[in-house]
């Protein structure tokens, strides 16, 4: 019985074990729900408008909010919004977008201080390029003429040539991205650059492409899918 006892209680505790972890993973799948997309209500939008305008006093001039999607998952509601340009000179219209939360529908909305944008009309193409990150208009365009370049010599696309500017993001001299996709602003190729060391941001021969990612080769995207990498908003 002496020799027993210690498997005896080890089987106990195996069993013990197993039961806890049981209970704990079948509390855990009970508890946890997945994000469900909600709508903003016109009070809600509102609300972030009011809150957004005491971050950054210039959206005062923007007519409102263009665009906004928001879920909501067991930490709260998420919500991603783009203001209308609050501001636009020489093709340049500048605009805010932004982040914001609230852990219970009484809750207050609280928003991060948001994210400058830009749109850019360049000559050739009606669709406005949408920028993210210290970019202006002429390391922009630079930045365009550089990776049509590469596009156009490339050979190893899935389909044809994108002939459209979709979006700039990243810091530059280093880390930036362009978007190129269709006249509709969907997103296909990706291209990423860098500035040669020394180079003059505003010259396209200074920008070299490093990596090149077309979108299509990877998986065929539904449209929703398309719409929200081109940042149509």
């Amino acid at each position: 019985m002496g020799i027993r006892r210690p498997v005896a209680m080890a089987a106990a505790v195996i069993c013990l074990s197993a039961a806890v972890v049981g209970f704990a993973e079948e509390h855990v799948a009970a508890e946890w729900s997945p994000p469900v997309e909600v709508e903003l209500s016109d009070k809600d939008m509102a609300e972030i408008r009011t809150v957004m305008i005491g971050h950054a006093p210039v959206l005062a001039a923007s007519p409102g909010i263009k665009s906004a999607s928001a879920y909501q998952d067991d930490n709260g509601t998420h919500a991603d919004l783009v203001f209308y340009p609050h501001e636009e000179t020489g093709g340049v219209a500048h605009a805010v977008s932004a982040n914001c939360g609230r852990v219970t529908v009484d809750a207050p909305w609280i928003c991060r201080s948001g994210r400058l944008r830009t749109y850019l009309q360049i000559p050739g193409q009606a669709f406005h390029v949408r920028v993210l990150g210290n970019i202006d208009y002429e390391a922009a365009v630079a930045l365009i003429d550089a990776t049509r370049d590469a596009l156009q010599a490339d050979t190893s696309l899935v389909g044809e040539s994108p002939d459209t500017a979709v979006m700039i993001y990243g810091t530059a001299p280093h880390g930036v991205t362009v978007g190129w996709g269709d006249s509709d602003g969907h997103f296909l190729v990706s291209l990423d650059a860098a500035l040669v060391d020394g180079g003059d941001p505003r010259s396209a021969e200074d920008w070299r492409v490093v990596q090149m990612t077309d979108q299509r080769a990877i998986e065929p995207p539904d449209e929703a899918t398309q719409a929200k990498a081109a940042g149509n908003d």
